[in-house]
């Protein structure tokens, strides 16, 4: 190996030290600068935009409606904020997990930041809660 293709290798190895180190630092917060953890990625054949597609998957179910947010609250009854409902909204759902206070509550997440699900705390102001296990419908 020629010095010039050395030095090109010596430099990509310690950029990715660099790159893995700061990586490692940004894993607890999320997008938002939340303490989180990562539980996952794009679960495989979800479309680009898998929140809907990422918990459907995560619960069990395989209607393909609810890869769309939208559905969550047409498909399923509304229910109160409690642990085990989804907070649904036009473009977005998640599992309530636990509440830290007020509306703020620890959920599941799928897409909820940097393409990546999350287990980390939320506001759940404007969302609608339904119960995924009270299904309305075709979805029977």
């Amino acid at each position: 190996m020629s010095p010039a293709a050395r030095l090109g290798v010596a430099i990509g190895a310690g950029l990715l030290v660099m790159l893995s180190a700061r990586l490692s630092h940004a894993a607890p917060f999320d997008a938002n600068g939340n303490e989180a953890r990562v539980i996952g990625g794009r679960p495989a054949g979800c479309p680009h935009a898998f929140c809907g597609c990422g918990l459907a998957r995560f619960l069990g179910l395989e209607d393909r409606r609810l890869w769309l947010a939208a559905n969550w609250p047409r498909l399923f009854r509304r229910t109160h904020a409690k642990p085990g409902a989804v907070a649904a909204r036009r473009h977005h759902v998640m599992l309530l997990v636990e509440q830290i206070g007020g509306t703020r509550w620890l959920v599941k997440d799928w897409n909820g930041g940097r393409h990546l699900a999350w287990e980390h705390v939320r506001d759940v102001r404007g969302y609608v809660f339904v119960d995924p296990s009270n299904r309305v419908g075709a979805l029977q």
